[in-house]
């Protein structure tokens, strides 16, 4: 009986060392447990803080669903509340800009075909108030199915503005004039070599302002500057929207309008239009009140063989000059009858026909 009271207490306190030995194990892997979820909270807290310092934002898309989820912060970055993000492929392209759509689902499609292992994309969001932000957009295919579909993609959102806005800046700073905005005589050399003639009919028009020297030596550089910008505003008001995207800037005071498809009357009417807009009023330039005028060469290609806009520009460029002898404050076109023809035409407006000077 003692025997087995002893055995009886052996196998109880086994037990209860068992048990002790359990649960301390059971505490201790717990424990482990809750620090090894709070090293990941804490990691995963780094990895969302490193992104948002980078500009960076998360994205995941399911490709059976068609669920595209952005990490929190990217959609805030944007101006949006949470309810007001759907997650899903549709919406958020809907989201993009029309011309960088299909480079994303290009992408994408080329990823889910084997075609490429990631995607590497600048594409334009539109922020809550209207904005288009710059973003690039990197990403790979993180799960396949056995047959190598496509399950799940990943990539990060790249906030590239500040790089886009240089590049765009750059870009107009290589291509426009810095004091009047308008293409210079890079821009306008290389638009010199495209053809023109029957199949591709042009006209330009080569104009400069009058004795705009005396205006720099009488009142200074800084008057001759606002009398540039004031012309320049005055020509562009002037001119229709489908009128305004070829002016250029190509020396101090001389600019040049290139009008594709037009013809040299209908170009010598544009003309006439801008004489009248630069020196039909006044103009105040530093606290003096000027009267500026402009001489007009004209040239289209109806009145040439056929060449390249070079060309245009030459011909155009010689009826300025006959515009300035003549007097100036005219109108001049390539191939008038003569100089007192053309001198009597250009003190009445264009009509649709052609005029003496033309």
């Amino acid at each position: 009986m003692v025997r087995a009271e002893q055995t009886a207490l052996a196998v109880v306190g086994v037990m209860t060392v068992l048990t002790a030995l359990i649960l301390t194990l059971i505490v201790r892997d717990r424990v482990w447990q809750r620090r090894a979820e709070q090293k990941l909270h804490d990691a995963e807290d780094r990895l969302q803080f490193a992104l948002f310092a980078g500009g960076l934002g998360l994205w995941e898309l399911w490709c059976d669903t068609g669920r595209l989820e952005v990490i929190d912060r990217a959609v805030a970055a944007l101006g949006y509340r949470r309810g007001q993000w759907r997650d899903t492929v549709r919406a958020v392209l809907r989201r993009i800009h029309r011309d960088d759509r299909q480079i994303l689902r290009r992408s994408w499609r080329q990823m889910r075909d084997g075609e490429t292992s990631r995607c590497h994309d600048d594409i334009r969001l539109r922020a809550a108030d209207g904005r288009w932000i710059w973003y690039r957009v990197d990403g790979r295919i993180a799960e396949r199915r056995a047959d190598g579909t496509p399950v799940r993609m990943i990539g990060v959102l790249h906030d590239i503005s500040t790089e886009k806005g240089r590049e765009e800046s750059l870009a107009y700073e290589a291509t426009h004039d810095p004091l009047l905005g308008l293409l210079n005589r890079k821009v306008f050399d290389a638009a010199c070599a495209a053809p023109c003639g029957p199949g591709a009919p042009a006209g330009m028009i080569v104009f400069d302002i009058d004795h705009f020297k005396a205006v720099n030596d009488t009142y200074g550089h800084a008057v001759g500057d606002e009398v540039l910008k004031t012309v320049a505003g005055r020509v562009r008001s002037a001119l229709r929207a489908e009128e305004s995207g070829q002016l250029f800037r190509i020396g101090g005071e001389e600019f040049v309008l290139l009008l594709p498809g037009q013809g040299t009357v209908a170009v010598a009417a544009v003309a006439e239009r801008l004489r009248q807009a630069v020196g039909g009023t006044p103009m105040l330039a530093g606290g003096h009140t000027l009267r500026v005028t402009a001489s007009f060469g004209v040239c289209g290609s109806d009145r040439i063989a056929g060449g390249v806009i070079r060309d245009l520009f030459g011909f155009a460029d010689e009826a300025l000059y006959c515009a300035k002898e003549n007097g100036r404050d005219q109108v001049q076109c390539h191939g008038a009858p003569g100089p007192r023809e053309a001198a009597g035409a250009a003190s009445r407006p264009l009509p649709a026909e052609p005029a003496a000077g033309c």
